[in-house]
């Protein structure tokens, strides 16, 4: 309970610091640096290593790419409606199917079920960024 209370305190601060302007206008860069380059690689290299692989782990491994997929059906359907581009459908199937779910997910993942999963999320995660690195690629 007292994750989902940090997470809420955490959001209103952020809301309160931005509306009164406490903070000078592109401050956010800074905690989004370290977030992305510090604290998401060390989490991610706490937990991975402690993964007992097994076929446990076959539906958090194939479910970016599912999703992917998904997005995919979506995106041909809604190009066709609305007569997309090649560059708009590829942009379209991208950032519908996946997303760096890391940000809110392992607070999440931490809060609801305790930090041992967060080595699960930490495997869906980095599939996740297999995923969007080889079709992104692909498809751009």
């Amino acid at each position: 309970m007292s994750n989902f209370i940090l997470i809420a305190v955490c959001f209103l601060a952020g809301l309160v610091l931005r509306k009164f302007g406490v903070l000078p206008k592109g401050s956010h860069h800074g905690i989004n640096g370290w977030i992305i380059y510090v604290a998401l690689p060390a989490a991610t290299l706490k937990y991975l290593p402690t993964i007992v692989w097994s076929t446990d782990l076959i539906i958090p491994l194939i479910t970016p790419l599912i999703c992917w997929i998904g997005a995919w059906l979506l995106a041909e359907l809604v190009s066709k409606r609305f007569h997309f581009d090649r560059k708009t459908k590829a942009a379209f199937w991208i950032v519908t199917g996946l997303g760096n779910t890391s940000f809110i997910g392992f607070p999440l993942i931490s809060a609801y079920y305790g930090e041992k999963y967060l080595s699960i999320a930490a495997v869906t995660d980095q599939m996740s960024f297999f995923t969007l690195a080889v079709f992104a690629s692909i498809v751009l």
